[in-house]
C-alpha cells in the first residue's frame, strides 16, 4: 500500500517519461510510486511495443522501488505470438529480474486482462 507521504504520478510508458524518471535524484525516487500506462506504439509491432516497454523499465527504473503498471490501453490487442497475455509476460519478466511491480486492474476492464494477473497476486 502507498503511504500518504508518496506522490503517485501517472505517466505514459514512453521513452521520454522513463528518461525523466531515470534522471530524478534518489531522494525524489524515494517519495514517488509511478503508475505507468502501457501504450502501444503505432509505428512498431505490438510485441515490439511490449518488449520496448519492458526494456524501459529495466534500464531506467530502480529494482527496489515500487512501480504500478496499467495495461488498460493494450487490453484489446490480444495475446502475444507465444500465446501468453502481454501483462503476464511483462510481470513474469519483471519478476525474474526482481523488480517490484504491481498491476493496476479495474472492474471495468476486460475480464481476461484482470485474470492474467489475478493468479500471481492472490
Amino acid at each position: 500500500m502507498i503511504g500518504q507521504q508518496k506522490y503517485v504520478p501517472i505517466l505514459k510508458g514512453k521513452s521520454g517519461e522513463f528518461s525523466a524518471l531515470e534522471k530524478l535524484y534518489g531522494t525524489i525516487k524515494d517519495l514517488i510510486v509511478p503508475i505507468i500506462d502501457m501504450v502501444p506504439n503505432p509505428t512498431k509491432t505490438f510485441e515490439k511495443s511490449i518488449t520496448d516497454f519492458l526494456g524501459y523499465i529495466t534500464k531506467k527504473w530502480v529494482k527496489d522501488k515500487l512501480i504500478y503498471i496499467d495495461g488498460y490501453m493494450i487490453q484489446d490487442q490480444g495475446l502475444m505470438s507465444s500465446g501468453i497475455h502481454p501483462l503476464q509476460y511483462v510481470f513474469e519478466e519483471l519478476s525474474k529480474k526482481n523488480y517490484s511491480a504491481i498491476p493496476v486492474i479495474s472492474n471495468i476492464t476486460d475480464p481476461g486482462y484482470n485474470d492474467s494477473r489475478s493468479e500471481e497476486h492472490t
